[in-house]
């Protein structure tokens, strides 16, 4: 699998290339009026079509020196410096994520969060919404070759 495989943008601009090591995993809630009926007697629901959808990003940053040619020369043009270490990459998230608000685009395989208004969603096309980041999680031990990450994305459209 590539390293451009998953990678994260910000209008066209790669932010980050999720690999060699990494798991996305989508999850969609459903969020329903519920309404609990007296006496232990059950619960009633109505269905109103409220669907939140979030995607976890987990896996690990390599130091540069240790990955295929081509992942390492496209870091080191993307940072313009060699090498590039694993916090190196955490920390261009976090720069992007805290001076530049807003959505970003989140490639997936076929799956591309990147459609710039309700009426450009195609599931059946791969085509969801943008991303916004909600967390990132990188360890607190400095000076690793390899940095074990969390991100989590919601998906949806800036208000």
């Amino acid at each position: 699998m590539s390293y451009t495989t998953i990678q994260l943008k910000r209008g066209g601009v790669v932010v980050a290339y999720f690999a060699p090591n990494f798991q996305v995993t989508p999850i969609d809630s459903h969020d329903l009026n519920v309404f609990v009926l007296p006496y232990g007697k059950g619960t009633k629901a109505k269905d109103v079509q409220q669907w939140k959808s979030e995607l976890t990003v987990q896996g690990e940053f390599e130091h540069s020196t240790n990955l295929p040619g081509d992942h390492r020369a496209a870091l080191e043009t993307l940072f313009g410096k060699s090498p590039v270490t694993a916090m190196d990459q955490v920390n261009r998230i976090r720069h992007f994520a805290r001076t530049s608000p807003g959505t970003f685009e989140l490639y997936v395989g076929e799956n591309e969060y990147r459609a710039a208004s309700p009426a450009q969603v195609n599931v059946s096309q791969g085509v969801y919404p943008p991303v916004f980041i909600m967390e990132i999680r990188p360890p607190k031990q400095a000076g690793l070759s390899r940095v074990t990450y969390t991100i989590r994305f919601l998906e949806g459209f800036s208000l």
